[in-house]
């Protein structure tokens, strides 16, 4: 499991402006301070007679200061509040790092924050540090941190903080963060289990919010179940997203449908079989377990365990993945089938893992009946093997 922490180092000292004694961090700390943490060398049994600065034998004052979002999100901003009427910081640097001993790497990066605040890079690519840009008192700042693409991410919260003549050194101001489980994490993906995204218009589909469809799939250790995440764009109730499995690309005939569908308050998991592309979708009476669900804005996410061997198809053999979207009865939950929707140019086995990326330059796209009499060109649109 990863572990990460937020350390903040803080300090207000009295120093006047232009004074040859004011701290070399009075406008901002530089990188070396993302390794140590400290105000001052030596922190915290340093008892240098250069500086008024004690490590304090108090209570941490803001304890109580800040404010957290309810649950946390990969790839999406993480925002962090802190208000103290009573209490000013005039200095900081803050970094999100691994809780793991001896680990000091910078985790994730920020990409946006108060104007109080700059930047600060502790290696390469974006601002993984945050400081400040003077020493004026802060009663307030804030900031957002972008959630990293993790399996698993259990955060603390701890930080340095000096006021006046003190400070607070390695405090945990909070620890039990919630991480949603959606989107799913990449991490793994054609190793230990099997990825799919896919976007319908764009070039480039490298996180959910750019993505039409994400879907991933994993085989159990006895082979008789599989474990599907599935989410992406369903902007209100009725929409649904799915992922059909066949051997008979051109017509569907026999496809086994999962589809995961918008609902007034949340979501969920459906089962359908199809005779063939001119038929409607027949749904069954498929149960599936451990079924979790969550909108988010205008994505809707939908995971379950199905059995391998579902209504008569063994989905442990090569079949052909078909990707599409459209509209359900949310009375019935019958789905519509709305071509064009996109295949996969080869059988896939789920057991063998995969992480294919499609895009409006990289997936076969089948159009309907009528649109392929009028022109072939839709049913000749066959883009790159799925990898």
């Amino acid at each position: 499991m990863f572990v990460a922490v937020v350390m903040f180092v803080c300090a207000a000292l009295s120093v006047g402006e232009g004074d040859s004694s004011a701290p070399a961090y009075q406008n901002g700390f530089d990188k070396d301070a993302c390794q140590t943490l400290c105000p001052v060398p030596g922190c915290p049994n340093n008892a240098s007679a250069d500086t008024e600065l004690k490590v304090s034998e108090r209570g941490f004052p803001l304890a109580t200061s800040f404010q957290f979002p309810e649950k946390m999100r990969r790839h999406t901003p993480f925002r962090v509040n802190m208000s103290s009427p009573n209490v000013a910081v005039n200095a900081l640097i803050l970094v999100f790092r691994s809780r793991i001993p001896g680990d000091t790497e910078p985790l994730g990066y920020f990409d946006d924050w108060s104007d109080s605040l700059q930047p600060l890079r502790c290696k390469d690519g974006p601002p993984n540090a945050l400081t400040n840009k003077d020493l004026s008192g802060k009663n307030d700042f804030w900031f957002t941190w972008r959630v990293p693409d993790l399996p698993d991410i259990d955060v603390a919260l701890k930080g340095t903080f000096v006021i006046n003549n003190e400070y607070w050194y390695d405090i945990e101001i909070k620890s039990d963060f919630k991480v949603d489980e959606f989107p799913v994490s990449r991490v793994g993906c054609g190793e230990t289990k099997s990825c799919v995204t896919l976007s319908r218009t764009r070039t480039k589909c490298d996180k959910a919010s750019r993505c039409d469809l994400i879907v991933t799939y994993s085989l159990s250790a006895d082979n008789k179940t599989m474990d599907v995440t599935m989410g992406g764009a369903a902007s209100m109730a009725g929409r649904y997203l799915a992922i059909a499995f066949t051997n008979d690309s051109e017509s569907l005939k026999g496809a086994s449908i999962f589809a995961c569908i918008r609902t007034e308050m949340l979501a969920e998991v459906r089962h359908f079989t199809l005779a063939d592309d001119k038929s409607m979708p027949v749904p069954t009476n498929q149960v599936f377990e451990d079924p979790a669900y969550e909108q988010d804005g205008e994505r809707v996410w939908c995971r379950f365990r199905a059995p391998v061997r579902v209504a008569g198809v063994d989905l442990s053999v090569p079949l052909y993945q078909v990707y599409f979207w459209g509209e359900a009865n949310l009375t019935s939950g019958q789905i519509e089938m709305s071509p064009p929707y996109k295949t996969s140019k080869e059988p896939i086995q789920v057991g063998v893992h995969q992480d294919s990326k499609l895009t409006s330059a990289s997936s076969r796209e089948n159009a309907p009946v009528l649109a392929v009499l009028v022109s072939g060109l839709m049913a000749a649109i066959l883009l790159r093997p799925m990898s």
